[in-house]
């Protein structure tokens, strides 16, 4: 258990939760609708799985996927192996944790690292330290969204990146967070802004890590609950607009996934 209550299980193994393309995000002890005798297409029966890189395996995994798609879009990608890799801690001190989204074939889709504030701060404060201590001074409890990549062939990049949210949401969750921030660069924020609800916090500066442009954008809890309240799990709601919360888990179904995070429910 970590300063924040965050309880781990260790040496989690199991698979997170899973979803298709067609269906809203589902915990895979929960039980399931039977679907198969709707009309799917090849990408909407494609299911999806998230799991933890809780071994070195797939921390090597989330390396390759982040230095793949990163490198695609012109980052340098040099120490991200490092870094990454720096992420792994034992269960009774977790700062980080690193979720995998695999695909067919088990293919690796999709990842994304979840960054918990303490002692040392976060990667984001790099650049932005007066902003997020402006933050910590409000009694915004932190935690940062990091090393999201999602491969450009995968069928529906919004509902892996949704499903990798919904997840990292939760953790902050269980951990008595009440504020998420993220770095992106200057071309995603309307991404975030729209379909997230994230807002900007920080002005545009070069962020060396990657050496590209980066603007600070944040969420609070409170904004994300109240989306899930009026959204979660109707991924056909028509006055969803461009929300990605139409595909998260309903509050109603939050707890059983919880205690599955939690590692109290194995699977």
């Amino acid at each position: 258990m970590d300063r924040n209550g965050l309880s781990i299980a260790e040496n989690v193994d199991h698979t997170l939760v899973e979803f298709s393309m067609m269906e809203t995000l589902h915990p895979i002890s929960l039980q399931q609708s039977d679907c198969s005798s709707e009309p799917q297409g090849r990408f909407e029966r494609q299911k999806f799985k998230i799991r933890m890189a809780s071994n070195q395996e797939r921390r090597q995994t989330a390396v390759f996927l982040v230095e793949k798609m990163y490198g695609w879009r012109g980052y340098n990608t040099s120490g991200v192996s490092e870094k990454l890799a720096a992420t792994a801690k034992p269960a009774e001190d977790v700062t980080h944790i690193s979720l995998m989204v695999y695909g067919q074939d088990n293919r690796p889709v999709g990842t994304l690292t979840v960054g918990f504030d303490g002692p040392k701060g976060m990667l984001a404060d790099e650049l932005y330290r007066g902003e997020l201590d402006a933050l910590r001074g409000q009694d915004k409890r932190l935690l940062e969204f990091t090393k999201l990549a999602i491969d450009r062939h995968a069928s529906n990049s919004n509902r892996i990146v949704a499903a990798l949210t919904n997840i990292a949401y939760l953790y902050g969750k269980m951990s008595n967070c009440n504020t998420a921030v993220i770095e992106v660069h200057p071309r995603h924020v309307a991404f975030y802004e729209s379909k997230l609800g994230f807002r900007q916090v920080g002005p545009e500066r070069l962020c060396t890590r990657v050496n590209a442009p980066a603007i600070l954008l944040a969420i609070e809890w409170d904004a994300m609950a109240e989306e899930i309240r009026k959204y979660g799990g109707r991924k056909d709601d028509g006055t969803a607009g461009k929300s990605l919360y139409r595909y998260f888990i309903d509050e109603h179904d939050e707890a059983g996934l919880i205690k599955r995070l939690a590692g109290t429910e194995v699977g």
